[in-house]
């Protein structure tokens, strides 16, 4: 009438997948309770047939399971799928002795018999030795809110209380490369690897109960996680692979992410001469006095952009750190390199802002060129303009915070503020009228988004209200940084001529190699590009190994440590308005759908969703991205800071973003 744990897997189609996969932890070797299963025919038989057989059942499983006291758990063939778990839907019956076990089994069974409207043929049950815990608790491989992190929740006492939600356990996050201790559970280093080892057999993050008696782990059962996709674990399992071990790090998606999201070799090469040694970076800063050292803080994970935050802020300030402390937040440390952190500091508060004669250099260059003779020559005319853009970045940076610090103290609308155009002459449209993409990738072909609106200087002035010394002390402070906001984005569109010009070059060296798609000439480095007879088997292997990673959309923060992170910030309007719709992503976008967009960043080449969108909410960007600039010139309202996994919304839901006041919720 029963099966023994190592006949369990002989007998599927008869016994849950509960009953499975415990028989796989006994298999591993695992420290499981002793337990017996009973399958679906013998539940329906017990129903139909005399109480001499529930006495020869209890017979049958006491001689196998010689114990104190029993556990009788459901084991429906509906429960603990990858698709649905029906988690605590059926009956468990706990500390059972042996004169009551039959009574226990009967009850479990007619619970289920009520919850399955009589069909018992998808149920059976699991009799298990009872362990008096000293303390209980799940372990989740993986947060099921949609992060890599394992999440171990536990309390002293029996399991019931916890996973019953009765008590409010003791909750530890962190990441699977983490050192864990717990005093008052001294074998949990050792059972977190066993966690580890369960995932990793099942092939899926699992949400797996467990027990401590005598300093003694148990584990008594495991289930998939059902809120999580295959898809999801791909992406948890590439980023244990592939980011640093043993150490402190902090990568992040930064404003450098937004010009190229997902940088092709070629762009991300470029990207390294731009912030070389002698390049155009370097030659900016020198222009102002300003040290820098060139290092390596680039970085690329499944394709995409990130910043190296440690090596970032010591290109210019070496005595500062990302990794001193537990906030991964910049600190002063009492190493090398003070006096240039000092004097680059004290040069930086002095970028002069009181000219704009660079809108006269980036209309000059939009307006004027020739076609250049050769790659070589393209690339020069790249780096040399850049030079251009950087001082405008630069200083746009320093005139946005300025603006910032004068307006947060009368409570005013930054984006609200930023919407005019400020008094850079507005370009003819001529002067981009031929350009393709939007941002530095060479491979965005997305259609160009050209004209500059104004609509927003019809609305009413963000001054009123406020005194008229107040006014006239804003009012030059504003015009900065609207004109400097608007120059950037001239800026932009200069770098996307300029990637146009690379672009053709890159064109006309595939057609001398004879390749028959000439796009797989973007996946090969600038360094690559200079030799003779490229292959274009090459480049498309180069350009495989790139898309394979397209459907990732890893988080926009990537740290050593989760559970020494800050919090995310305030959720922040950058560009003002109100827009209702369904919160989706960009691939299920809908031209006739009112939605609101819901990206991991700010990436220009998402203008192409302007016509079809009310909002966009995003995890990272800033009032001076290019897309925020352009959403403030086209009236579509954008917040930033938007943590989806902490917003408790999901992509489907139907919300109201309000950039003005920095809200996201429901309709």
């Amino acid at each position: 009438m029963i099966i023994l744990p190592e006949k369990v897997q002989d007998h599927k189609g008869r016994v849950g997948a509960k009953t499975l996969n415990l028989s796989k932890l006994k298999g591993l070797g695992l420290n499981v309770p002793d337990f017996v299963a009973v399958p679906s025919s013998v539940i329906c038989s017990l129903i139909q047939d005399s109480q001499s057989d529930l006495e020869n059942l209890v017979k049958e499983i006491t001689a196998a399971l010689n114990c104190p006291v029993y556990a009788v758990r459901s084991s429906a063939l509906i429960e603990d799928s990858a698709k649905s778990s029906y988690a605590g839907q059926f009956m468990t019956k706990t500390n059972v002795t042996r004169e009551h076990l039959g009574k226990a089994i009967l009850e479990v069974i007619e619970d289920a018999k009520q919850k399955l409207k009589g069909d018992l043929s998808i149920f059976s049950i699991i009799v298990q030795e009872y362990i008096e815990a000293d303390y209980a608790g799940v372990a989740f491989t993986r947060n099921p809110q949609h992060g890599r992190e394992m999440v171990i929740e536990y309390h002293q006492g029996a399991g019931e209380g916890i996973v019953g939600g009765k008590v409010l356990p003791i909750r530890l996050e962190f990441y699977w490369n983490e050192a864990l201790e717990a005093k008052d559970l001294p074998g949990l280093p050792k059972a977190i690897k066993n966690f580890q080892l369960i995932e990793k057999e099942f092939g899926f993050p699992q949400d797996i109960e467990w027990c401590v008696r005598a300093g003694q782990f148990f584990y008594l059962q495991s289930r998939p996680i059902t809120s999580l996709s295959g898809f999801a674990q791909e992406e948890f399992i590439f980023l244990d692979v592939i980011l640093p071990k043993n150490q402190k790090y902090i990568f992040e998606k930064t404003e450098i992410s937004e010009i190229a999201p997902r940088p092709t070799p070629f762009t991300l090469s470029l990207l390294e001469k731009i912030y070389a040694q002698g390049g155009p970076v370097d030659k900016v800063y020198k222009h102002y006095g300003i040290s820098y050292k060139a290092l390596n803080f680039l970085k690329v994970f499944g394709n995409q952009l990130y910043a190296d935050r440690e090596q970032e802020i010591k290109t210019l300030l070496p005595a500062y750190t990302y990794l001193k402390g537990n906030s991964f937040s910049p600190k002063f440390s009492m190493g090398e390199g003070l006096f240039t952190s000092l004097k680059n500091i004290f040069r930086l508060n002095l970028l002069p802002l009181g000219s704009l004669d660079l809108a006269g250099k980036v209309k000059e260059k939009l307006l004027t060129g020739a076609q250049p003779k050769n790659f070589d020559q393209a690339l020069e005319n790249f780096l040399a303009d850049y030079e251009i853009i950087f001082n405008i970045n630069l200083l746009a940076e320093k005139a946005i915070k300025r603006l910032q610090m004068a307006a947060q103290k009368e409570g005013l609308n930054i984006a609200a503020l930023l919407s005019s155009g400020g008094d850079v002459e507005d370009l003819e449209v001529k002067a981009v009228q031929n350009f393709q993409g939007n941002s530095l990738e060479v491979s965005d072909l997305s259609p160009f988004v050209s004209r500059l609106k104004l609509a927003a200087l019809q609305q009413p002035s963000p001054l009123a209200g406020l005194s008229q010394f107040k006014q006239a002390y804003l009012k030059p402070i504003i015009g900065l940084a609207q004109s400097f906001n608007r120059l950037r984005e001239y800026g932009r569109w200069l770098t996307v001529k300029n990637i146009g010009l690379l672009r053709h070059e890159l064109y006309l060296v595939a057609q001398k190699n004879k390749f028959k798609s000439r796009e797989n000439i973007f996946f090969f480095s600038i360094g690559q590009l200079q030799k003779e007879n490229l292959s274009e088997g090459a480049g498309q292997s180069l350009r495989l190994e790139y898309e394979k990673y397209n459907k990732f959309n890893l988080p926009g923060l990537l740290t050593s440590s989760l559970k020494k992170q800050a919090l995310a910030g305030k959720l922040l309007g950058v560009s003002p308005g109100v827009g209702e719709g369904t919160l989706v992503e960009a691939k299920d976008m809908q031209s006739a759908a009112k939605t609101i967009l819901y990206t991991d960043i700010l990436s220009p080449d998402l203008v192409r969703h302007f016509p079809y969108i009310q909002g966009i909410v995003s995890e990272k960007g800033g009032l001076l991205s290019h897309l925020a600039i352009m959403a403030r010139e086209s009236g579509i309202p954008v917040a930033v800071n938007f943590n989806l996994r902490a917003s408790g919304l999901k992509l489907g839901d139907k919300i109201i973003l309000d950039a003005n006041l920095g809200t996201v919720k429901r309709a």
